[in-house]
């Protein structure tokens, strides 16, 4: 039998959250600082402490994924703009034809 004990911490973050990056050369590592108050008016600071390679790997991945949300939300807009654009002309068509 394996035993594993796994901790699972979540927190959402805000508009007003603190962050701070800070790369160290002298042992190639990044620490990721990210703090914020919650609803209590406590104050929270996570910091992550990863190898570069790690941070390199986590850096692309979110900017794939932002890049991707960004072009699918203006997608998304265009779509909605352009029924909203036949709509009204339907709806122009329609006046005129009476």
């Amino acid at each position: 039998m394996e035993i594993k004990k796994i901790e699972n911490i979540k927190a959402t973050v805000g508009g007003d959250t603190r962050t701070s990056v800070y790369v160290c050369s002298w042992n190639d590592s990044v620490q990721l600082e990210i703090g914020d108050y919650d609803s209590n008016g406590v104050w929270h600071e996570f910091e992550l402490t990863m190898p570069l390679s790690i941070a390199r790997s986590l850096s692309k991945e979110m900017a794939a994924d932002i890049v991707a949300h960004d072009a699918k939300k203006a997608e998304e807009a265009a779509k909605e703009a352009a029924e909203a654009a036949e709509a009204a002309e339907e709806a122009a068509a329609e006046a005129a034809g009476e």
